[in-house]
């Protein structure tokens, strides 16, 4: 199928599980034990896929669909981007969002396939940062290559076989574009929070070039979702999604570390119960219609409710200015 543009993620999503509902075949059911595709090797999951799957928004600050039938995890995604920019590969930070994840660490210590390690910490190279100098060395490069598997990842028996290959990146007059190479990508789960990663992580990156955000492509090896789930993709790709802009990200050179303080104190004042802690948290603290602003509101949302402070997390709502209000309400 020839590669389809978009103007919004809200879009794309929709579109492509139209088009895999549509035109998806039946795919080899996964026998492998270490495949989640296969339930662990205790029962293989029917599926369809479609192959060499590729779409483009051309405005990645539309990032957040809201689609009503399915709930996305938005404060996941956040946690999740600032557990990659971390470089870290620890199952305990990312399972506060997705208790799932430790199911992943095949040695109970760490997430072998995890993208932020490899991009900014493997085995002592910054890969993000090693671009982002060559883009400036070079804006017209077209080496601008971050890879996330290795030839190791073929003979390695475990759990977590990465399903992003790796990212490039294109300046081209004043604008950062980007391209996230997929093996395989689920459609319906997983989809929106490897979009999410991968857009944030370009505004990362033109913004430490002081670059505008062009378009954003990503392309699957294989498109799939299971059979179990079709009902589910067919409710979702009838939607019009609504979205939700991602917020500017504020040029202050600490604007990052200051997120990062945020979530490891929020993060910590829950897993210890404290609701006083918590109630002294602030999002207002971040600039205005910033991104921090707004992971930093979804971050106490989420806390908010893992300590059933129903009642904070309603005033938080209400009083959120747009389109962040449209985001917590969805969120809710």
């Amino acid at each position: 199928m020839s590669p389809c543009v978009y103007e919004s993620f809200s879009a794309a999503l929709a579109s492509g599980l139209s088009d895999l509902l549509r035109h998806g075949e039946a795919a080899p059911p996964i026998v492998d034990p270490l495949s989640p595709a296969s339930h662990f090797g205790t029962a293989p999951r029917p599926s369809i896929e479609l192959l060499a799957y590729t779409f483009t928004i051309e405005n990645p600050r539309n990032l957040f669909a809201l689609p009503q039938s399915k709930h996305i995890r938005w404060e996941y995604s956040i946690g999740q981007f600032l557990w990659a920019l971390a470089g870290s590969d620890d199952p305990e930070w990312l399972s506060y969002y997705h208790t799932g994840a430790r199911h992943f660490a095949h040695d109970g210590i760490s997430l072998c396939g995890a993208f932020g390690k490899r991009l900014f910490a493997y085995d002592g190279i910054n890969q993000i940062k090693q671009v982002i100098e060559r883009l400036r060395r070079d804006p017209g490069t077209r080496r601008a290559f971050a890879s996330i598997c290795t030839p190791s990842d073929n003979r390695t028996e475990t759990r977590e076989f990465p399903c992003s290959a790796g990212i490039q990146y294109f300046l081209r007059d004043g604008k950062l574009h980007s391209i996230t190479y997929m093996r395989a990508q689920h459609a319906l789960n997983l989809l929106p929070h490897d979009v999410f990663l991968f857009v944030a992580l370009q505004f990362y990156v033109a913004w430490q070039l002081r670059a505008s955000i062009g378009h954003y492509t990503h392309v699957c090896g294989t498109l799939h979702v299971y059979e179990d789930e079709r009902a589910l993709a067919s409710a979702v790709s009838a939607e019009t999604i609504p979205a939700a802009d991602l917020g500017w990200f504020d040029g202050e050179e600490d604007a990052i570390s200051n997120l990062w303080q945020y979530e490891a104190a929020l993060r910590s004042a829950v897993l210890n119960g404290d609701q006083d802690a918590v109630t002294s948290f602030a999002y207002s603290k971040f600039p205005s219609g910033s991104f921090s602003e707004q992971a930093a509101a979804i971050l106490l949302q989420f806390a908010y409710r893992k300590l059933g402070m129903t009642d904070l997390e309603g005033e938080l709502v209400a009083t959120a200015a747009e389109p962040l209000r449209a985001i917590l309400q969805y969120c809710q």
